[in-house]
């Protein structure tokens, strides 16, 4: 029970008397009671609420973009580069979390492709090295780097062509992979700047510098050719001058299946493949010109010597060593018959000692002076007597680029090799002698 007192009073005085009023507890409180109940029920249910906006807010804010990062980090690491958490991206720092790491896997699979492109590019170098230390004939080489660039790099299409003279000068394909022939012998490149020439082949023939294409289907340049390009699974375009020194020799094109496929890093290595192999053609054009010159030599020196043997007129010949020596390099059959000795026991042996007669004479020094200077001399009377050989004799030199050697007849008397392959040639002639002189 509630109680309350109240004192009665009928003056100023102290209380006379004294009200007592009683009221059950639960009477009294019931009203508080009620409210309070109803107040922790409003503060349970706004707790509850939190709560349940806190999971809500929190798995969508917060447990969902970092589940998805750790779910796209263990596609990259199982070697998916093309997983990403995905857009669009919202505020908060774990919004710029993911959105970091997206950027972070793009440019993972960006440098991983452009890795990708280069090690191709090194497997088709490697090769073709080989190739190259193999080679020995240039058609069956280009035939051969085409293959390694298209087995071996990956590539679909690779062809090289060499500059033909003509109205205009076109561009020839003379090897080719991963193409069908018919359509390389259709293809129609000028090396001029017009029309056909504006293409990546001719423009790399035409500056010695490489060209790409990274889109043949938008790039003008590439227009008559696009669509048998595409019918060829081809996307881009890589076009590759093959430099013999300074010359510009011909043009290795390749052909790739992706658009953006020739990264500057792949175009780098493709042209040094380039530039081996236009040193691997020059070098193997200088062995067949080499063989071609020393049969042409051979060939030369044999009508030379059936000459030598053939003359009724008695011929030595004599090499300047570098010491000032006189050396006798050989002679034919009449001089032996002329001077009644065999001249082959003096191969090698000084003039004076192959003659000692002529030791005391002037002889050694006139035929030094011939070796030096290129000038002819003549006597048409030695008395010679040594014990072996007298007589009297006509001494001449035959200025021929065998007694001259060739060097000295290009490097000295300044004649060209076709005037010294030519059998009809007057040496003292072209040197300023007339008829007079030389008879």
């Amino acid at each position: 029970m509630l109680y309350g007192f109240v004192p009665l009073r009928s003056g100023p005085g102290p209380a006379t008397a004294m009200v007592v009023a009683g009221l059950p507890a639960a009477a009294a409180l019931a009203s508080a009671n009620r409210n309070l109940l109803l107040d922790i029920g409003a503060l349970i249910g706004v707790a509850v609420l939190a709560l349940i906006v806190i999971q809500v807010g929190g798995t969508a804010l917060l447990v969902r973009p970092i589940t998805s990062v750790l779910a796209t980090t263990k596609r990259l690491a199982d070697g998916d580069l093309r997983a990403r958490t995905g857009g669009p991206y919202g505020a908060g720092e774990v919004e710029q979390l993911r959105h970091s790491f997206d950027e972070m896997a793009e440019s993972l699979a960006r440098h991983e492709a452009e890795l990708r492109q280069s090690n191709r590019a090194l497997r088709a170098i490697s090769e073709c090295t080989q190739a190259l230390v193999r080679a020995t004939d240039e058609t069956e080489l280009l035939r051969e780097v085409c293959t390694v660039i298209v087995q071996h790099g990956s590539y679909p299409m690779a062809w090289g062509g060499y500059p033909e003279a003509g109205d205009p000068p076109r561009i020839r394909p003379v090897a080719q992979a991963g193409a069908d022939d018919a359509w390389l012998r259709s293809l129609t490149m000028d090396i001029g700047g017009d029309g056909s020439g504006n293409g990546p082949t001719a423009q790399a023939m035409r500056t010695g510098q490489p060209r790409v294409v990274n889109d043949v289907q938008t790039d003008p340049q590439f227009a008559r050719w696009r669509e048998e390009a595409q019918r060829h699974g081809c996307r881009a375009v890589v076009a590759l001058p093959l430099r013999n020194g300074a010359t510009v020799c011909g043009v290795l094109t390749i052909h790739a299946g992706e658009a953006a496929a020739f990264s500057q890093a792949e175009v780098v290595l493709l042209s040094e493949l380039a530039d081996d192999l236009g040193y691997g053609i020059g070098a193997l054009r200088s062995r067949a010109e080499n063989r071609a010159a020393a049969k042409r030599l051979e060939e030369s020196e044999q009508r030379f010597r059936s000459i030598v043997e053939s003359s009724p007129m008695g011929m030595h010949f004599w090499e300047m060593q570098p010491d000032g020596r006189i050396v006798f390099a050989g002679g034919n059959l009449a001089a032996d018959q002329i001077l009644a000795i065999s001249g082959r026991q003096y191969l090698g042996h000084s003039l004076e000692e192959a003659f000692p007669g002529l030791a005391g004479t002037d002889l050694p020094q006139r035929y030094r002076e011939v070796c030096m200077t290129g000038r002819p001399w003549r006597s048409d009377f030695v008395r010679y007597n040594d014990g072996r050989i007298q007589g009297a004799f006509e001494i001449q030199f035959v200025f021929i680029k065998w007694t001259l050697g060739d060097d000295f007849c290009r490097d000295q008397l300044g004649l060209s090799d076709d005037q010294l392959n030519d059998w009809s040639f007057n040496m003292l002639r072209a040197l300023g002698f007339t008829k007079e002189e030389i008879a």
